[in-house]
């Protein structure tokens, strides 16, 4: 197996290198949001920003019901997702202002209950102390040493972790040491 980093970050680049491929034109940057569908995008609640990935009608349908806005899935300018697509910005104000007197953890449950794929923002702290981090076993611990396992999983050939990384010296601001 070989890869580098610039294989992989390039590999990132979906939709955004179809894009440009199909269209030619060099596509703007997106921040969080995918290009080609809406609501895929962050929202700030009360609490926490959800991340939601709302990928066809019957998951925006969902959507709505669960935050009370029901009356956008009959909105002439959001019954499918090119037009959610035009009108993006409209849209995220609209869901925006149904979201943001929530708790974002709460509502981002209750979104998953109802099949709408979505997830609080996380910090690093959360991140690795989520219950699944801890059962697919992200978290290596060795002697001193946490650290992020491998996300590439081989069956017969599974990642092991048997001996820490060599201790990094805490940077002090001065000349590298001789």
């Amino acid at each position: 197996v070989e890869t580098t980093l610039f294989d992989c970050a390039l590999s990132l680049l979906h939709p955004h290198a179809a894009n440009f491929f199909v269209s030619g034109r060099v596509p703007p940057r997106t921040g969080n949001a995918h290009p080609n569908i809406t609501p895929y995008d962050t929202v700030h609640t009360a609490t926490v920003p959800v991340f939601l990935a709302v990928g066809n009608d019957r998951q925006f349908a969902r959507l709505c019901e669960c935050i009370d806005a029901a009356a956008l899935v009959q909105d002439p300018r959001f019954t499918s997702n090119a037009l959610r697509n035009a009108n993006r910005h409209e849209l995220m104000a609209l869901l925006a202002r149904q979201m943001r007197e929530r708790d974002g953890h709460e509502l981002a449950q209750t979104l998953m209950q109802a099949g709408v794929p979505c997830s609080p923002v996380l910090d690093v702290a959360q991140a690795v102390a989520h219950p699944h981090a801890l059962a697919t076993g992200r978290i290596v611990e060795l002697a001193d040493y946490r650290g992020i396992a491998s996300p590439i999983t081989l069956e017969r050939t599974p990642a092991s972790y048997r001996l820490p990384p060599a201790q990094l010296q805490p940077a002090t601001g001065g000349a590298a040491p001789a």
